[in-house]
Parts: C-alpha cells; structure tokens; sequence
C-alpha cells in the first residue's frame, strides 16, 4: 500500500458515513459539508475535522495521484556540470531576492550586496537585475 496526501480544502469531494459530499466550508475545528446530487434545496452537514478524519467511513473522492521520482532523487542523480548550473541559477535567484546569493547578510560573499543587487534597489523593468526573463522575480523586502 502506498500512502499519498491531499489538502483539504473547499470543493473537495469525499465520502462520509455512507454519502458524498463535497467541502463546503472550514471553520476552526469544524467543516461544512453540502451532500452531493441531491435534487432541490441542497443537504448540509456540519461535522468536526477531528470527527471526520477518525471516521472509518471516510474516503476521498479524488484520483491518486502518479508515483513519482522524489525530488532528492532527481537532484542527487545530476551531473557535476547540471548541479553547478543548478546551483548558479538558483544563487542568481537568491541574489534578486534578497541581494545575496546565499539568501542572507550573514552568510555575505565578498563584494556582495553588488550595488544592483542591493536590498532597496527597486526592481524596475529590463534591467541588468533581470538577466534572464524565464525566472520569476518578486520584490525584496
């Protein structure tokens, strides 16, 4: 048997004691579940997590996902060469974020902030901060 995770969240669909539902609501400890294809006014029933979760009956309704290779796996597999650039893309990402490429003051290379990078230099269209249009960027604090 394999185990797997799912977020419950609103819209999810499940099975409890014997009828589908979907998640309606999540409040606090309590969940608000709509009953599915009900004809006319629709059936509610409020049910604590705890309640729900425990119960024997209680199924997801969504399709177990694909086994896949852990993440850990694919990068202990990489090569030298994919693992430095790896490593320089995901240092040149950090350096945009926060102006250092190990992502903190404290852990400063030498010459680092660079004067473009710097943490309060604002992010503004093309520029020398933004090498590469494929990344994501977001605004540093």
């Amino acid at each position: 048997m394999s185990a797997w995770t799912t977020t419950l969240r609103p819209g999810l669909r499940l099975s409890f004691d014997g009828e589908q539902f979907t998640v309606a609501e999540i409040e606090g400890r309590r969940i608000l579940l709509q009953q599915a294809a009900v004809a006319g006014l629709p059936k509610w029933r409020q049910v604590e997590i705890s309640a729900l979760l425990a119960h024997p009956t209680t199924q997801v309704l969504v399709d177990t996902p694909e086994e896949e290779t852990a993440a850990a796996a694919v990068l202990g597999s990489l090569e030298d060469s994919e693992d430095d650039a790896l490593t320089a893309r995901f240092r040149h990402i950090q350096e945009v974020c926060t102006g250092y490429k190990l992502g903190s003051a404290e852990l400063a290379l030498e010459g680092e902030p660079r004067p473009d990078y710097a943490p309060g230099v604002p992010l503004m269209g093309p520029s020398p901060v933004m090498v590469d249009t494929r990344l994501v960027v977001t605004r540093r604090a």
